[in-house]
């Protein structure tokens, strides 16, 4: 059963709740047709997000470049999805229950290799343990011409290292 979030019929036929996710591809991008007998690309991942666990989405394309998307939405790629959001809900014959997010996609963008732990992301110092460059100007200050070649000396030291 699939179940739509939210419905608007007065903005130009854009349908449901509007989403934009990062997603860690899961399963191989397949062939698809809808009840219309039109092409959907449709592929699965795992949402990217430190914040805690969300089920498994499914996203369905319909656009012009499926045949790019196919190539790159392999398991393990990171991508950015845009699109209408539907909560899918089912029950299988044991009598366990499912839920997936449903993205019938309008833009899929291929991303760099997600970091997935966030703590790695980013420039950042711990508090109390860094030191100030001894090279570095006073601060509100200018730099003197033996400073800065200083700083050029310690940059060419570090980048050749």
């Amino acid at each position: 059963m699939t179940t739509p979030i939210c419905r608007s019929e007065n903005d130009g036929g854009i349908q449901g709740i509007h989403a934009q996710m990062r997603l860690i591809v899961s399963h191989d991008a397949a062939q698809r047709f809808d009840a219309d007998g039109r092409e959907t690309l449709e592929f699965r991942g795992h949402v990217v997000d430190d914040g805690g666990a969300h089920p498994q989405v499914v996203v369905r394309f319909r656009g012009r470049q499926q045949d790019e998307l196919y190539r790159w939405a392999q398991p393990g790629k990171h991508v950015l999805v845009q699109g209408a959001l539907e909560l899918k809900q089912w029950t299988t014959a044991d009598g366990k229950p499912h839920v997936a997010y449903l993205v019938q996609a309008d833009n899929v963008h291929p991303l760099r290799q997600a970091n997935v732990n966030p703590s790695h992301s980013g420039v950042y110092a711990a508090l109390g343990k860094t030191v100030r460059n001894p090279a570095a100007p006073p601060r509100g200050g200018r730099l003197t011409r033996a400073q800065r070649a200083e700083q050029m000396r310690l940059l060419m030291e570090t980048t050749n290292a």
